[in-house]
């Protein structure tokens, strides 16, 4: 697998995993009736989060430690940080509808930040950057009423403590 994290697979396949239904509900067999186990819904929450903001175990696992030794909340400094991603901002502002779209757009070299060419979707943006897409020439500024997750292109609500809980569990 290459260094950067780009999920191939279906979307709609790993949306009905995440019990997510987009199209008629059919008849769906459980697969086991079992109770999940408390690391499975860890697992599960991770996993949900990596596939949401398509980022990959290693950036997840920085994001993590970052937010440990931030003096906030840890859940909370991890929802900040991944918030203020150039492609969770990009669908913020309604320049595109999904993640997926946001991550190609920034790739293609059509956003400039403080007029500077970013091409990568994980560039942290700071309050009072100015956004300035290329195709059209506009000119936008991240303000913190702007990064509220007002419109979702689906909604995976992930339990960011799981998560955290789950690599404190992990060795390095």
């Amino acid at each position: 697998m290459s260094s950067h994290y780009h999920y191939t697979k279906p979307i709609y396949k790993q949306l009905t995993r995440f019990g997510i239904f987009i199209k008629k509900k059919r008849k769906i067999r459980k697969r086991n009736p079992r109770e999940k186990s408390r690391y499975h819904e860890k697992l599960e929450e991770k996993q949900k989060l990596r596939f949401y903001h398509g980022i990959g175990e290693k950036q997840l696992r920085k994001y993590i430690y970052i937010s440990k030794k931030s003096k906030e909340p840890t859940n909370e400094a991890l929802t900040k940080l991944l918030f203020m991603r150039l492609d969770h901002v990009i669908v913020n502002l309604g320049i595109c509808h999904t993640i997926f779209e946001a991550r190609q757009y920034i790739s293609h070299k059509n956003i400039l930040i403080n007029n500077n060419l970013v091409n990568f979707p994980n560039h942290c943006c700071n309050i009072n950057d100015e956004i300035t897409i290329l195709s059209s020439k506009k000119k936008l500024i991240v303000s913190k009423k702007k990064l509220v997750n007002e419109k979702e292109w689906i909604s995976l609500k992930s339990n960011k403590t799981k998560i955290i809980e789950y690599y404190s569990n992990i060795k390095n």
